[in-house]
């Protein structure tokens, strides 16, 4: 489902530049208007209507707070206070099959008032069949809804796809939302048609105050069609170093970022050096759960160098590589994935520990999975060995369950002798 096409886009544009009665402003979802393009997937573009440029809105697989357990859900945060309630989408203008579901709540997962600052997006589970990747969105309805909707709005386009909808809870004067759903994605198509938005709304800034609405719905739908615009879009930087420390300040450098393939909105940094007021060598590991919006340090480890990775296996888990001060070791960080704020635990792997080399550098490590147990490849820079032994700085330490008995085994890669100590280019 879900990627942004321009026939999709059409009913965006003809809803946005036809004339229409404003409904009611306690209709779930109304308040400071904006326009907000999204889609199944974490995608969007809002419009905040002051002439600031387009941004994507802050998301993740949050706790849904509105339901028991707190099952991990597609959210966007949003500006507010919005109408609180639920928003009905059909699949079609029969309004009897449902398709989709827009809740507008806040933290404390209140229905009603308007203290809403996000909005969750539910779509219908994979019907059997159904092969991955599934959408973001595809976690099934809440036990329960509380429409505020005025009966909810219905999709246009085919089942399957490409297709989307339009709530506008109080007419062109008040919060607008595009949805886009059941469209085949990931792909380059729907980052095509989000920038098309982008464009679009960039041009009804500069015409709306001149023209009457709906004057230019079909010369601007058939650029649409003919132009599908691109539109870059700013990505947050997140510096995990103090700046206080980032001039290398004892040796703070080196990050390394590890990312759920399962779950992208899931991410792990580490660096190598320290935070203010702790010992040396007192390595920061941070945690994001919805995308990189919010980071906190969940355990500080004492070490040197190290790397992440992410296991590519189902329920796969997070490792940490490091240079111990102590003899060195694998450190697993287990996760439960079905977790909304997964827990995280740094603990000794279950697997052996690859053999001791002191002293070593700049440890780099790939987690595989072939269907079974986690493999593990570790490069490092082996400086016991002599300045003219080929294992010196070309070196994998492989730990694979193909062996007879499962076992760390070095692995040269590059048997080329390296320059002696002290040799200058």
């Amino acid at each position: 489902m879900k990627t942004y096409l321009p026939s999709s886009l059409l009913l965006a544009v003809f809803l946005s530049f036809t004339p229409w009665h404003a409904r009611a402003n306690n209709l779930a979802g109304s308040g400071d208007p904006f326009t907000i393009t999204f889609d199944e997937n974490g995608n969007s573009l809002i419009d905040l209507r002051d002439g600031s440029p387009l941004v994507p809105a802050p998301w993740g697989m949050l706790a849904d707070p509105t339901q028991p357990g707190n099952p991990p859900v597609l959210t966007y945060f949003l500006p507010g206070p919005i109408v609180n309630g639920d928003v009905r989408i059909w699949e079609d203008a029969s309004f009897s099959i449902l398709s989709d579901v827009l809740r507008f709540t806040d933290a404390q997962g209140n229905l009603t008032g308007q203290t809403a600052d996000r909005m969750i997006y539910y779509s219908e589970r994979p019907e059997p069949g159904e092969v991955p990747p599934f959408e973001l969105a595809d976690t099934g309805f809440p036990p329960f809804l509380l429409p505020i909707d005025g009966g909810g709005v219905a999709e246009t386009g085919p089942e399957g796809g490409p297709n989307g909808f339009t709530w506008a809870p109080g007419g062109p004067w008040d919060n607008i939302y595009n949805g886009i759903s059941d469209v085949p994605e990931p792909g380059p198509l729907s980052w095509l048609a989000l920038g098309g938005a982008g464009w679009f709304i960039a041009c009804r800034r500069k015409k709306g105050r001149r023209e009457r609405p709906g004057q230019r719905a079909g010369p601007v739908a058939l650029c649409l069609l003919a132009f599908p615009a691109t539109r870059l879009v700013a990505q947050p930087v997140v510096d995990v170093i103090p700046n206080a420390f980032s001039g290398e300040t004892v040796q703070n450098s080196e990050p390394s970022i590890a990312v759920n393939p399962n779950g992208p909105a899931n991410m792990f940094i580490s660096s190598f050096g320290r935070l203010p007021g702790q010992p040396l060598n007192t390595q920061p590991y941070f945690k994001t759960a919805n995308g990189g919006t919010l980071w906190s340090n969940f355990d500080n480890i004492n070490h040197g160098d190290a790397t992440l990775d992410w296991s590519p296996g189902v329920g796969g888990k997070a490792y940490t590589v490091t240079i111990n001060r102590l003899p060195g070791n694998l450190r697993q960080d287990v996760v439960r994935r079905e977790a909304a704020d997964f827990q995280t635990v740094l603990a000794n792997s279950a697997y052996p520990t690859p053999p001791t080399t002191d002293p070593a550098d700049q440890p780099f490590l790939i987690v595989g999975n072939a269907g079974g147990p986690d493999r593990f490849y570790i490069g490092i820079n082996d400086l016991n060995q002599p300045a003219n032994n080929p294992s010196r700085t070309a070196i994998v330490r492989l730990f694979t369950d193909t062996d007879p008995v499962p076992s760390w085994r070095n692995v040269i890669l590059d048997p080329g002798a390296p320059l002696a100590v002290g040799t200058r280019f």
